[in-house]
């Protein structure tokens, strides 16, 4: 997890992303980065992320049941 206000930069900024992935140890190809903002999601997949856009709020609960 990474917090913006206690790094210095946020998204859509690259270096927000370079953080996490140095963080994270990881290649931008190993990451799914879920945001519910497209202009965040642009920089992720410029760099190499795989991106999800997230539409709507899901809770799961355990065993399947799924509330909307």
């Amino acid at each position: 997890m990474l917090e913006s206000a206690l790094e210095g930069t946020r998204k859509p900024e690259e270096q927000f992303y370079l953080k996490l992935l140095d963080r994270l140890k990881l290649n931008p190809e190993e990451v799914v980065f879920l945001d519910d903002f497209g202009r965040n999601l642009k920089t992720a997949e410029k760099m190499g992320f795989r991106t999800i856009k997230v539409q709507k709020k899901i809770v799961y609960r355990y065993p399947y049941k799924t509330e909307w």
